[in-house]
């Protein structure tokens, strides 16, 4: 009985802490909306780690142009397609824009998918982790992360997924530029929108 009830003592408190996150990144996106800026991902208040145990939040995140998808490591159908997409976009651009653009893959299967499983990963899939970042934390900041995207997953009975396969491109202030809903389908407009946003940051960059 006392086990119980600490569990859903447990669950009523990460609801609340759920809601009150979600009510915080709302204002903020309200605040934003009405002077003029772009909703950010920046906003987002979840913790990350990722491949090296080293923290990621979403505010510190202002390194250029993102690529970013929604994944688990132990996928073995549209995850690793995603990846494969994510690989051939970065390859159609040259080694100056690539030097600009920062891929990140978050994981919606946090259980599984440790720092450990997450470095086994890339070197697995051959991920240069100077341009790629592969990211874990809770299941409510990939929910988070999900709703902020447009994204869905769930999970099924055998442990499995089901979920969206959206590759989203953001710029430098976490406002999300481009998403392309269906893998090998529309890459040509990735690549626009990522060459986009890199033209706008050098041309930012000389009016400073």
């Amino acid at each position: 009985m006392a086990t119980s009830v600490f569990a859903a003592r447990s669950s009523l408190k990460a609801g609340l802490f759920m809601a009150l996150a979600i009510f915080l990144t709302t204002a903020t996106r309200q605040a934003r909306a009405q002077s003029g800026e772009d909703p950010s991902l920046f906003d987002l208040p979840g913790l990350w780690k990722d491949q090296d145990d080293k923290a990621f939040v979403w505010r510190r995140a202002k390194e250029g142009t993102t690529l970013v998808a929604l994944v688990y490591t132990s996928c073995q159908m549209s995850c690793p397609l995603i990846t494969q997409e994510l690989l051939a976009i970065q390859g159609k651009l040259s080694e100056v824009e690539r030097s600009h653009v920062r891929i990140r893959l978050f994981s919606f299967d946090p259980a599984r998918d440790t720092v450990a499983r997450l470095k086994e990963f890339a070197i697995e899939r051959k991920l240069d982790t100077n341009h790629w970042t592969l990211l874990t934390g809770t299941e409510d900041g990939a929910r988070e992360l999900a709703v902020a995207l447009g994204a869905q997953f769930k999970k099924l009975q055998n442990g499995e997924f089901s979920h969206s396969n959206t590759v989203t491109v953001l710029a430098p202030n976490g406002a999300v530029l481009h998403q392309q809903a269906e893998l090998g389908v529309g890459r040509d407009a990735t690549l626009m929108a990522i060459r986009k946003s890199l033209a706008d940051a050098t041309i930012r960059a000389l009016k400073q």
